[in-house]
C-alpha cells in the first residue's frame, strides 16, 4: 500500500541509487491519488490510496509533484524538504483551493497543469492563485497534444493504446469540429512566419513570464523548433486573434471523458452568455 510512510522509504532508494544525498527532482504521478468520490463521501481529505507500482529513477524530474493532495503527504514531503532530502515540492492537476490549503502546510515551488491555446482551465483560478503566491506555473500539453501543431489530421494512425483516443476533442465529430480550426491556425503562423507550433507555444509564453510550457518531444527537430519559440514576441492584436479563433467556445469537446473527469481536481469552464468572460469558477 503507497502511503506517507512508503514515500519517504521511496526517496531514501532513490537517493542512495543516486548517491547524491539528495532528491533534486522527483516525479509521482500518482503519489497521493485519493478518488475524488472517497475525499467526498468521507468529508476530509483523508483515505486509502491504492496499490502504487515501484518508483524508479527514470521518474526524477526538477521537482516533486503529487497528482492529489493529502495533508499527510504533504506534511511528510515538508519533513523530506528540512532533511535536505527534497529540494522543491509541486502539486499536478489540482484546483486552486488545494493549491492554497497545500501551501499553507509547506511553500509549494510550481503547479503543473494542462494549458495551452485550446485548453484554457487554469485561467479559471490556478493561474492567479499561483501568481498571488508565488508560485510557478509548468504548462504541459502546451501544443494541445499535439494537435495545435498541424500534424495530426487523421485519428485513425494513432496506435491503439494512444490515450488520446479516449479523450472526445479526439473522437468522431468533435475531432473533425476541431480540424477546422486550423486552417485559421496556419494562416496566422504563415503570416508571423512561424510554424504552428511555435506559433501557440509563443502565445502561451505571452500569457505570462511565471509559466513554464513543457512541450515534449522525441525529436531533436522539434526540440529545436519548439526552443524557437521563445524568441518570438506576438503583437497584441495577433493574441487576440488567437484568443478569437481558439477558445472554449469554439473547440469542441471535453479534454478528459467522464471516467477519467470524475478524478480530476482542476476546475471546469462554465461558459457564461455571449459577451462574457470565456472562463469562470464552477
Amino acid at each position: 500500500m503507497f502511503s506517507s510512510r512508503n514515500i519517504h522509504f521511496a526517496i531514501l532508494g532513490l537517493i542512495l541509487g543516486a548517491s547524491t544525498g539528495y532528491v533534486a527532482a522527483f516525479y509521482q504521478a500518482e503519489a497521493a491519488f485519493v478518488p475524488k468520490t472517497t475525499v467526498q463521501q468521507q468529508g476530509s481529505q483523508t483515505g486509502t490510496p491504492p496499490n502504487h507500482p515501484n518508483v524508479t529513477p527514470e521518474q526524477l524530474l526538477e521537482m516533486f509533484y503529487w497528482l492529489k493532495l493529502i495533508r499527510a503527504f504533504d506534511e511528510r514531503l515538508s519533513i523530506l524538504v528540512k532533511q535536505g532530502k527534497v529540494r522543491t515540492i509541486g502539486l499536478s492537476e489540482v484546483s486552486a483551493a488545494t493549491v492554497r490549503r497545500a501551501h499553507r502546510v509547506h511553500p509549494i515551488t510550481a503547479v503543473q497543469t494542462e494549458y495551452s491555446l485550446w485548453t484554457r482551465n487554469p485561467e479559471v483560478a490556478v493561474r492567479d492563485t499561483c501568481r498571488e503566491l508565488g508560485i510557478a506555473l509548468v504548462a504541459f500539453s502546451p501544443l494541445g497534444r499535439g494537435f495545435l501543431t498541424g500534424e495530426l489530421r487523421d485519428v485513425s494512425a494513432l496506435p491503439p493504446k494512444d490515450i488520446r483516443l479516449a479523450m472526445p476533442r479526439f473522437q468522431g465529430e468533435h475531432f473533425e469540429r476541431n480540424l477546422g480550426l486550423l486552417a485559421g491556425l496556419s494562416a496566422i503562423a504563415r503570416e508571423q512566419r512561424v510554424t504552428m507550433a511555435q506559433l501557440v507555444l509563443a502565445w502561451l509564453l505571452a500569457q505570462g513570464g511565471d509559466i513554464v510550457p513543457i512541450p515534449g518531444t522525441t525529436r531533436g527537430d522539434h526540440l529545436e523548433e519548439n526552443v524557437g519559440a521563445t524568441a518570438i514576441t506576438l503583437p497584441s492584436d495577433t493574441i487576440a486573434r488567437l484568443n478569437d479563433l481558439i477558445n472554449p467556445r469554439t473547440v469542441s469537446g471535453a479534454r478528459y471523458n467522464a471516467a477519467t473527469q470524475v478524478e480530476i481536481d482542476t476546475e471546469e469552464i462554465v461558459l457564461p452568455p455571449e459577451g462574457g468572460s470565456h472562463a469562470s469558477p464552477v
